[in-house]
């Protein structure tokens, strides 16, 4: 991807680096490799640790990817998770996108319950293809039940969910489908949201892109449009504006 594909224009197309499922001081190895050779973010399709649940044998690639000031993108879900809903093959094609949004919840959770964000505060986590308007609400949700709950569990967080989420977390939406979302940016955070086109995939709108984001953004100040469009992945990669 790098040495041919991204090769055309490195200004303008920033690959993604795939971390293989090999364990935790591979996993370490590939970032590093990945921030050497220029990679902007990279992509995992398991825990660190290639196994099913998270754990502290994680750590240390948490800890490389904030040390590198790399951001860690999940798409949709993790290879390893087991989600318990069995769809029947007719309507996979719809389910998928809400199982996607459950299976980001689960991972959310794990993420901020485990304490990662209390041990790695710069660490950021980009939640891919996952959407926005579903958060709030959930947010909400991880708060009143880490206050109701931390005592008996044995759960101390730093900051609350909702917290974490403001400070270490960026969701994408694509196209079009996510206008509840853009509704209640601000109670999802201006600072946590990107719009993606999900090209070449058949739920992009190329080549209608730009008249998708002006129907999306409608009534939206003219920043704040900026923000999620663009601005949030210029300071989340580092890019030039």
């Amino acid at each position: 991807m790098f040495e041919q594909f991204c090769a055309a224009d490195p200004t303008r197309l920033i690959g993604s680096y795939v971390i293989p499922r090999a364990g935790v001081e591979r996993a370490v190895g590939e970032l590093q490799k990945a921030r050497k050779i220029g990679a902007r973010q990279a992509v995992l399709n398991t825990w660190p640790s290639g196994k099913e649940t998270l754990s502290r044998e994680d750590d240390p690639f948490w800890a490389t990817a904030q040390d590198l000031g790399l951001p860690i993108a999940i798409h949709v879900k993790l290879a390893t998770q087991v989600h318990p809903h069995k769809s029947p093959p007719e309507t996979r094609g719809a389910s998928g996108a809400f199982i996607g949004i459950a299976d980001m919840g689960y991972l959310m959770l794990d993420l901020t319950f485990s304490g990662v964000f209390d041990r790695f505060p710069s660490l950021q986590i980009v939640a891919a293809e996952t959407g926005a308007g579903w958060i709030p609400h959930y947010l909400e949700l991880l708060d009143d039940r880490y206050w109701r709950n931390r005592v008996w569990a044995g759960t101390k967080l730093d900051k609350l969910p909702s917290e974490c989420f403001k400070s270490n977390w960026t969701t994408t939406f694509i196209s079009g489908t996510d206008r509840v979302g853009v509704q209640i940016r601000h109670a999802v955070g201006l600072r946590n949201m990107c719009w993606s086109t999900d090209f070449p995939h058949h739920g992009n709108d190329w080549p209608l892109s730009r008249k998708v984001i002006q129907e999306l953004f409608v009534n939206v100040p003219d920043d704040e449009k900026e923000m999620i469009v663009c601005g949030n992945a210029v300071r989340l990669y580092g890019l030039m504006a």
